[in-house]
C-alpha cells in the first residue's frame, strides 16, 4: 500500500510541476511579446499582454517583470496612479525574490514618475533607495545615472549644495568609467545650478567645459543646449551682443534637426536680444519666425512670443498694442499655471473618490438582492452621491485657491517687512556718521589744530630740533586734513549736493582717494549726466556703494590701479569697478561692508555681482533708472 501511494505522489507532483512549468513558459513568451509590442510603439497590445500575465501568476519573478512593465506602460498611457501602483507592486516581488538589480532598476524608475508628477520629495526617496542597491551590487554605470538624477530633484528643490555634491559624486564615476558623453551633460548640469544661485562666473566656467567636450565628442545637439544656456549667461550678465553670437550659434545647430519646439525657444531668446538692442526690424522677423511654431501649444513658448511682443511693443510707442499682448500674457499665464495645481490637487482627490464610489457602488449591488430596489431608485442614489462629490470638489478647489492667496500675501507682506527694516537700518547708520563726521571736526581737528599752533609757537637755536618741530607741524597739518575729509565724507551727500552737481561729487570722491591713497583710477568714460536727475534717496545710496567698493580696494588688496566706469543704457544705469590686486577671501565676502552693499542694491531694485581671484577683483551691478527719478 505504501509503495502505491509513494506512485500517487510522484504522478500529481509531476503534472504539477509540468503545469507550473507551462505557466512559467506561457508567461516569459507573453513577456516577451508585450516587450516586443511595446517596442513598436503599441503600447495597448503590450499592456493586454502583461495583463494576461497576472491572469494566472502574481508572484513569481515574471509576475513581478509584468507589473513593473504595466506600470511603465500605464505611465506612458497617462495612468499614472496605476504605474505607481504596479511598480511598487513589483518592487515588492523583485525584494521577495531577491532579485536587486532589477528591484534598484524598478526603484529608479517609480522615481522618475514621481519627479515628472511634481512630487520630489517622493522622487528623491526612491532615488536614494536605488543608490542604495546600486552600491551593493557595484554597479557603476547605473550609480552615476541615479546620482545625476538625485542631483536635479535637488535642484529643483532649490538644495543647490547637494545638487552640486551630487552631481559631483557623478561625475568622479563617470570619470572612472570614462563615459565622456555623460562627463559633458554633468558639466552643463553643474553650470545650471550656478546660473539659477546668479554665480554667473561659476556657470560660464562649467558651460565652457561642457562645450568644449561635446565639440570634441562632436555632440552637436548637446552643443546647442550648452550655447543657449551660455546665452542666458551672457544675457543676465547685460552682454546682449555675446548673448545674440551663442544664441545664433545655437539656432544654426538646431536647424539641422528640425526640432519645431527648440527652434521656436530659439527665435524667441534671438528676438529678445534684438529688442534688447533696439533693432527693431530684425526682432519682429525673428518673432514672426517664433509665431509660425505656436501651434506646438507649448505654454511656456507662447508666453516667452507675447512677452517679447509687448516689450517690442512699449519700447516702439505702440502701447495700445503693448497692453493687449500684456494683457493676453497674464491670462495665458494664469491660466497655464492654475492649471498645472489644480490638476495635481484634482488628480489625487478624484483617485480618492473613485476608489470610494466604487466602493457604494459594490454596497448598492448587495442591498438590491435583499431590497429589490428599482432601477431608477438606485440611478437616482448615485446621482446624489455623484454631487455629493462635485460638491466636495468644488469646496476642495476653493480651499486650495485661498490658501495659494493668503501665501502669496504673506511672502508679499514679509518682503516689505524685510525691506523696511533694512532702510530703517541703514538711516540709523546714517545719523551715526553724521554725528561721527561733526564730532571729528568739531572736536578732534580743533584740537589738532591748536596743537598744531602751539608746536609752531616753539622757537629753538638748535637747527635740527627747529627742522624735527617743522616736520611735526607738517604731520599735524596732514593728518588734520584727512580728518576733515573723513568728516566730510561721513557727512550727508544732502548738504552738498545743495553746491554741486551729483556727478561732481563722484569726480571730487574720486580724486581725493587718488590723491590720498596713491592709487591710480582710471575713468573709461565721462559719468552720465542722467545720475543728476536721480532722487536723493537713489544718489545717497549709489555713492555709499561707489564708496565702500573703494574703501575694501584699498584695505583687502593692494592694488595700485582702479579702472572704473559708469553707463547709462537700456533704462538703467549700469557699473563696472576692477582693480589689479590680489583679491580676496570669501570670509571678506560676508563682511558688514558688503551686506551693506547689497541691501542697498535691494533698496535700488538692482543687481551686484562680486568675484574676485589673484589677478584682481570686479564689482558689476545695474539698477532701473525710472522707478529712482526725481
Amino acid at each position: 500500500m505504501r509503495l502505491i501511494y509513494f506512485f500517487r505522489f510522484l504522478l500529481i507532483f509531476l503534472l504539477l510541476s509540468q503545469n507550473g512549468f507551462a505557466v512559467s513558459n506561457n508567461g516569459e513568451n507573453l513577456l516577451e511579446k508585450g516587450l516586443e509590442y511595446w517596442g513598436n510603439g503599441n503600447l495597448d497590445s503590450a499592456s493586454t499582454c502583461f495583463e494576461e500575465i497576472l491572469i494566472t501568476d502574481t508572484t513569481s519573478k515574471v509576475a513581478a517583470d509584468a507589473f513593473h512593465n504595466l506600470g511603465l506602460v500605464a505611465y506612458l498611457l497617462d495612468h499614472t496612479d496605476k504605474g505607481i501602483e504596479n511598480i511598487q507592486i513589483a518592487i515588492s516581488l523583485y525584494e521577495f525574490h531577491n532579485a536587486k538589480k532589477e528591484k534598484a532598476n524598478a526603484l529608479f524608475n517609480l522615481g522618475s514618475i514621481y519627479k515628472s508628477y511634481g512630487n520630489y520629495e517622493l522622487a528623491a526617496n526612491a532615488f536614494i533607495n536605488a543608490i542604495d542597491v546600486f552600491k551593493v551590487l557595484e554597479d557603476k554605470a547605473s550609480l552615476g545615472k541615479a546620482y545625476n538624477a538625485l542631483a536635479q530633484i535637488q535642484e529643483l528643490l532649490k538644495n543647490y549644495n547637494e545638487a552640486i555634491k551630487y552631481y559631483q559624486f557623478a561625475f568622479v564615476i563617470a570619470k572612472q568609467q570614462e563615459q565622456f558623453e555623460f562627463i559633458g551633460n554633468l558639466y552643463n548640469n553643474i553650470g545650471n545650478v550656478y546660473k539659477n544661485q546668479e554665480q554667473l562666473d561659476s556657470a560660464r566656467l562649467y558651460y565652457n567645459n561642457s562645450l568644449a567636450l561635446k565639440k570634441e565628442l562632436n555632440l552637436v545637439k548637446g552643443q546647442a543646449i550648452t550655447l543657449s544656456n551660455l546665452a542666458i549667461v551672457s544675457y543676465l550678465e547685460g552682454d546682449f551682443e555675446k548673448s545674440l553670437e551663442e544664441n545664433i550659434s545655437a539656432l544654426n545647430i538646431k536647424r539641422q534637426f528640425n526640432d519645431s519646439l527648440s527652434l521656436a525657444y530659439s527665435f524667441n531668446e534671438i528676438a529678445g536680444n534684438y529688442i534688447e538692442l533696439d533693432k527693431f526690424d530684425k526682432a519682429e522677423l525673428y518673432l514672426d519666425s517664433a509665431r509660425t511654431y505656436n501651434w506646438i501649444s507649448d505654454s511656456p513658448v507662447l508666453l516667452r512670443t507675447l512677452e517679447n511682443e509687448a516689450l517690442l511693443y512699449a519700447k516702439q510707442m505702440k502701447y495700445n498694442l503693448a497692453y493687449l499682448k500684456a494683457n493676453e500674457y497674464a491670462t495665458l499665464y494664469s491660466e497655464y499655471y492654475d492649471v498645472n495645481k489644480m490638476e495635481q490637487v484634482m488628480l489625487l482627490h478624484e483617485t480618492f473618490e473613485t476608489k470610494r464610489k466604487e466602493e457604494r457602488l459594490k454596497k448598492l449591488e448587495a442591498e438590491e438582492k435583499w431590497l429589490t430596489e428599482s432601477n431608477q431608485e438606485k440611478s437616482i442614489i448615485i446621482d446624489r452621491q455623484e454631487r455629493a462629490i462635485y460638491i466636495r470638489n468644488l469646496i476642495l478647489i476653493i480651499v486650495a485657491l485661498i490658501a495659494l492667496i493668503l501665501g502669496l500675501a504673506s511672502w508679499n507682506f514679509y518682503q516689505k517687512r524685510k525691506r523696511r527694516e533694512a532702510l530703517k537700518s541703514l538711516e540709523v547708520q546714517s545719523r551715526l556718521k553724521e554725528s561721527m563726521g561733526r564730532d571729528l571736526h568739531d572736536i578732534l581737528g580743533s584740537n589738532l589744530n591748536g596743537i598744531r599752533l602751539m608746536v609752531q609757537a616753539v622757537k629753538s637755536n638748535d637747527e635740527a630740533t627747529t627742522e624735527i618741530i617743522g616736520e611735526i607741524a607738517n604731520d599735524l597739518q596732514h593728518v588734520s586734513e584727512q580728518i576733515r575729509l573723513v568728516a566730510h565724507r561721513l557727512s550727508p551727500i544732502g548738504k552738498r549736493l545743495e553746491k554741486i552737481k551729483f556727478t561732481e561729487l563722484l569726480d571730487n570722491f574720486l580724486s581725493e582717494f587718488e590723491h590720498f591713497h596713491k592709487i591710480e583710477i582710471q575713468r573709461k568714460t565721462e559719468f552720465p549726466l542722467l545720475l543728476n536727475q536721480l532722487s536723493l534717496s537713489a544718489q545717497t545710496n549709489f555713492y555709499a556703494i561707489i564708496q565702500e567698493i573703494h574703501t575694501n580696494i584699498e584695505k583687502h588688496t593692494f592694488s595700485n590701479r582702479i579702472k572704473i566706469e559708469i553707463s547709462s543704457k537700456k533704462s538703467r544705469i549700469n557699473f563696472s569697478i576692477s582693480d589689479n590686486g590680489n583679491g580676496f577671501s570669501d570670509t571678506n565676502q560676508s563682511g558688514i561692508g558688503i551686506q551693506n552693499m547689497e541691501e542697498r542694491m535691494k533698496t535700488l531694485n538692482g543687481k551686484l555681482a562680486i568675484s574676485s581671484s589673484k589677478n584682481g577683483t570686479v564689482v558689476k551691478g545695474y539698477f532701473p533708472i525710472k522707478s529712482h527719478l526725481k
